[in-house]
């Protein structure tokens, strides 16, 4: 991270005065966040938006369960039964065994 800052700081910004606005998302949100804590990059950049997924599991299951009706929840059901249909060959063998389930 700091690596590609100074960079972009010092190819494109050190000489015309331009300003760097810096976004990162998951791991590149914490990442961003932490440089910008220690203060290592923090002289180069001028503003910066961390984006990261929820931490609060259970919320976000029960957000997204209302959220348009269901319709959010609906949608991630269907694509998880296609998943999984497509690999019941080799799911119901080892659910067998392990857990004396029959799919």
């Amino acid at each position: 991270m700091n690596e590609a800052i100074e960079y972009i700081f010092d190819e494109y910004c050190r000489e015309t005065d331009r300003k760097i606005y810096a976004m990162g998302f998951s791991m590149g949100g914490n990442w961003l966040g932490m440089a910008l804590g220690k203060g290592q990059i923090s002289n180069k950049i001028v503003a910066a938006v961390c984006m990261q997924s929820p931490a609060k599991m259970r919320q976000s299951f029960l957000n997204m369960k209302s959220a348009w009706n269901g319709i959010i929840n609906w949608g991630l059901g269907k694509r998880y039964k296609a998943i999984f249909d497509t690999n019941m060959d080799y799911l119901q063998p080892i659910y067998k065994k392990l857990y004396d389930i029959d799919l």
